[in-house]
């Protein structure tokens, strides 16, 4: 056993530092494991360092390693049945991603090491530290184009998949968890505090939109195909790797599933705008239609010849809702007087940084959602302009 980590068995260990290197003379001598914060599934995560020799020398081998384990969020045990806790595990089982050859790739997988029935160490090589935080706006737009690369080839080559761990109808369950803040924000419209972030025109917005959310995910459906999609492209996830230059490599597949094209870009606008662009939603129209303009590049780049005004209606009514909807949340922070607390704690930012983020991303998905409401298919602006 190597003098490290007690879950990491010495043979492992060399196994994966053959497996990431290529070198079968390898020899892992020790290894220093750091926890690295992690996504949805709150997995145990670690980026490994492994102190290696072989007959060409000795260095170190980075990798990342992913402990899942089947229960809750409560510490209770999930049913056998239940796939959620081990879904990207499955994935790279699988022979799903086999094949695709386009400008998105997952981080390569490099073992996967079963405990027990429900425990499960992922091995994933190292993709660095170069995540979408400082992009440039035309970046997010080749990341985008990359997107639509990926979700055009299942629909056009025909091979939508339908494993039954993936992920179903993410968007339409994502709107139930919103129904609480739009509720708080309802009765608590009128309230100086409340309006100080969510101004009368955009609370009249969004609760219009609410009104119809079903209506949207229907005419959603009805009108863009399915295809897999990652299902959660923040721009967390997505990364420029040395080892993989003109790409754009995904990590935490945690969500991958069937959803709508445009439902992966319109993550990918929202959850950017939320994490990287406070104090520059100045830059958010420019970056919403270099991220639809890319997509809808990628669709053509694999021969899909679809209606690009459906996928955009698609873009513009997953983003409005989910990102629109879903930080209304914050009308909790506000009435409680936490905003102070929650920004340090969440952002590293002032209660008063938070709160102008807010009201500008408020003001920003409404407008979206308007757009949406009141200027269908060829006749609508662009979203830069």
């Amino acid at each position: 056993m190597i003098d490290t980590a007690p879950e990491f068995e010495s043979a492992v260990l060399q196994r994966v530092a053959r497996e990431v290197s290529g070198d079968p003379t390898i020899r892992v001598r020790a290894c220093v494991a750091t926890p690295i914060t992690s996504g949805t599934s709150r997995s145990d995560v670690h980026r490994v360092v492994l102190d290696v020799e072989s007959v060409s020398g000795g260095g170190q081998v980075s990798v990342f390693h992913k402990i899942y384990r089947n229960i809750t969020k409560d510490g209770t045990l999930r049913a056998a049945t239940d796939p959620i806790w081990k879904r990207e595990v499955l994935l790279y089982e699988s022979d799903l991603l086999g094949g695709v050859e386009t400008g998105l790739r997952a981080a390569r997988c490099l073992d996967i090491d079963w405990a027990s029935p429900t425990e499960c160490g992922l091995w994933l090589e190292d993709v660095g530290d170069l995540w979408s935080e400082n992009w440039s706006i035309e970046r997010y737009g080749l990341a985008a184009r990359h997107l639509g690369q990926f979700n055009g080839h299942y629909v056009v080559e025909n091979k939508v998949p339908d494993a039954d761990f993936l992920f179903r109808d993410q968007w339409h369950r994502y709107l139930e968890w919103c129904g609480d803040g739009l509720e708080r924000l309802e009765a608590h419209r009128t309230d100086p505090r409340v309006l100080a972030v969510y101004s009368e025109d955009t609370t009249t917005a969004l609760l219009h939109l609410w009104s119809r959310r079903e209506q949207l995910v229907s005419e959603v459906h009805a009108s863009v195909p399915l295809s897999l999609g990652h299902g959660d492209t923040s721009g967390r996830n997505l990364y420029d790797a040395p080892q993989y230059p003109q790409q754009t490599v995904a990590i935490d597949w945690e969500c991958v599933g069937l959803a709508t094209l445009a439902d992966d870009p319109a993550r990918l606008l929202g959850s950017s705008i939320h994490w990287f662009f406070r104090g520059r939603m100045d830059e958010a129209g420019y970056l919403a239609d270099s991220i639809l303009t890319g997509y809808l590049e990628g669709l053509r780049d694999v021969g899909w010849d679809g209606d690009a005004a459906a996928v955009e209606q698609a873009f513009l009514a997953i983003a409005a809702t989910i990102y629109g909807f879903s930080y209304t949340g914050f009308v909790g922070q506000i009435l409680g007087e936490e905003t102070e607390e929650y920004g340090r704690r969440a952002y590293g930012c002032t209660g008063e940084q938070v709160e102008c983020h807010r009201r500008e991303m408020g003001q920003f998905f409404s407008d979206i959602g308007t757009r949406y409401l009141t200027h269908p298919g060829k006749d609508r602006p662009r979203i830069g302009k």
